[in-house]
This record gives structure tokens, C-alpha cells and sequence, in this order.
């Protein structure tokens, strides 16, 4: 009697053995994570112009891709009043721009403040997806006025 009151785990115990062997090997095939489309998931920034207004300063841009793919949008400033148009950007200072819609869907206003006054200005988007590289917008460069002349 014991024989057959131990039958019907055996078999319960082997069929969970073939089970979770028949598990894990199907499901210790090789992963790959989905690759993004760099076409459709790049997201490029252009400066449209700056307005300054006392210690603040008004960035108007423009997003080429899905907005929704930018986990983080970064001004790069530049104090340097000696700069030149064809010199090479120096990063003074990094600020992260928070940024809303213009009522278009692809321009956008940001607000920075600054105890400087700037000479040059570019964006540095990054993409939520890491496999996709930084962009870099445009560099805006910010003419001096006839008051500091």
C-alpha cells in the first residue's frame, strides 16, 4: 500500500522535473535588447534666438525628432567676451534647461538665469535611449551691446 500512496507523487515530481528543465531551457536563449532606430529616435536641437531680459535669458529652439525621446536638454554657456565666431567653444558653465511647448509642437521656450553676461550658447540633447549619441545644436553667439563697447 505505501507503493501506490507514493505512485502519484513520483510521477507529479517527475512531470515538475521535465517541466522546469523544458522551462529553463527555452528560456536560456540568447537576449538581445531591442536596438533604437536612429532615425526615428535622434532628437536635434537649433537655437532660434535668445532675448535677454535684466539676469535672465530667453532661449527660443526648435526639437527635430520625437520630444518625447529627450531625456535631457543641457545649455552650454560661454562667458568669454573675447570670443570669435570661428574660435573654439569653450564650456563655461552647464545648466539643465527645463523646457515647454510654444504652442507649435516643435518650437520650445527655456529660461536661464546668469550672474554673466554670455558670449556663446549651445544645446547638448541627450536621448533616453544610451545607445543613441549626444547632439549638439547650433552655437549661437551673442554680440556685444553698444553699452559694453
Amino acid at each position: 500500500m505505501k507503493i501506490q500512496a507514493n505512485y502519484p507523487s513520483k510521477i507529479f515530481r517527475y512531470l515538475s522535473f521535465i517541466l522546469l528543465a523544458i522551462f529553463i531551457l527555452v528560456g536560456c536563449g540568447k537576449k538581445k535588447w531591442p536596438e533604437p532606430n536612429l532615425a526615428q529616435d535622434q532628437v536635434q536641437a537649433t537655437i532660434l534666438k535668445i532675448e535677454q531680459d535684466d539676469d535672465q535669458y530667453l532661449i527660443y529652439f526648435q526639437l527635430k525628432g520625437n520630444p518625447s525621446n529627450v531625456k535631457q536638454i543641457v545649455a552650454q554657456i560661454e562667458y568669454r567676451q573675447d570670443a570669435c565666431k570661428g574660435c573654439p567653444f569653450q564650456i563655461d558653465e552647464e545648466k539643465t534647461l527645463a523646457f515647454k511647448s510654444d504652442q507649435h509642437n516643435d518650437f520650445y521656450l527655456s529660461k536661464i538665469r546668469s550672474r554673466f553676461k554670455l558670449s556663446r550658447i549651445r544645446l547638448k540633447v541627450i536621448n533616453v535611449y544610451p545607445g543613441i549619441r549626444i547632439t549638439y545644436s547650433n552655437v549661437l553667439f551673442l554680440p556685444k551691446t553698444k553699452e559694453e563697447d
